[in-house]
């Protein structure tokens, strides 16, 4: 079995096709993406390929990290991170079976001190795994929200029970005041050069060609009568 060959880019524009053949279902390793990292946040980037049937991909960057962070005092040391030079919970590498284990050898023989960020349960090898910052984990023992009011204490449950009923009415009652404004907007008066000529009516109008029609399936019935001014609803009641 030949070993995967592994390439290294500086440039995102530079990453061949097979790049986002690897990163298919991972938005943030595309190549347009990592091009826009590029301009908005420069941090050395660096783009390792391990070519073969399945590639494995992976990105770096170089960062001064405190490691006293949440100490006393400061002690900055120059690592590489393999991952994403931005905020996402997204890991910054995609690893296929085939081409796996070489590219984690080619990133643990790299200089200095090298972290993965977002790494997976599995593991790995050889990476040591560990926490790098404070993470804090709930286990759901429940199945539905229901089962979740299910569990709580009498008082609590009535407590729930009544801020969501409230949340309800609240809902209903945005919506219809914002359905009104709407039927408001649209019994308003047309302006004098959209009436035929001729008309004695307020209401009255033709509609120019740029204000559109409802189509088919809206419920113009609930408003007969009422020129249509807008291609769609602009609203629900909800009773």
């Amino acid at each position: 079995m030949t070993t995967p060959r592994i390439e290294v880019f500086d440039r995102a524009a530079a990453l061949p096709p097979a790049w986002d053949v690897a990163a298919t279902g991972h938005v943030f390793l595309r190549r347009e993406n990592l091009r826009v990292l590029e301009e908005t946040n420069p941090c050395g980037q660096r783009y390792h390929l391990a070519v073969g049937p399945s590639p494995s991909i992976a990105v770096t960057y170089r960062h001064r990290l405190n490691l006293l962070s949440f100490g006393i005092g400061s002690f900055k040391l120059p690592v590489t991170i393999v991952g994403l030079p931005c905020s996402v919970s997204s890991p910054g590498y995609h690893l296929a079976p085939e081409t796996r284990a070489a590219l984690l050898q080619h990133l643990h023989e790299g200089r200095g001190v090298t972290v993965v960020l977002n790494a997976d349960d599995v593991g790995m090898p050889p990476f040591a795994a560990g926490l790098t910052l404070p993470t804090h984990r709930l286990e759901l023992r429940w199945k539905t929200f229901d089962d979740y009011l299910a569990s709580m204490r009498s008082h609590y449950r009535y407590r729930a029970a009544k801020a969501l009923a409230l949340r309800a009415r609240v809902a209903g009652i945005l919506a219809r005041v914002k359905f009104r404004a709407c039927a408001q907007a649209w019994l308003l008066p047309t302006p004098r050069r959209y009436r035929p000529a001729g008309s004695r009516h307020p209401r009255a109008s033709v509609v120019p060609s740029s204000f559109g029609r409802f189509p088919p399936t809206s419920p113009r019935s609930a408003l007969r009568g009422v020129p249509s001014r807008s291609p769609r609803p602009c609203g629900t009641a909800i009773s």
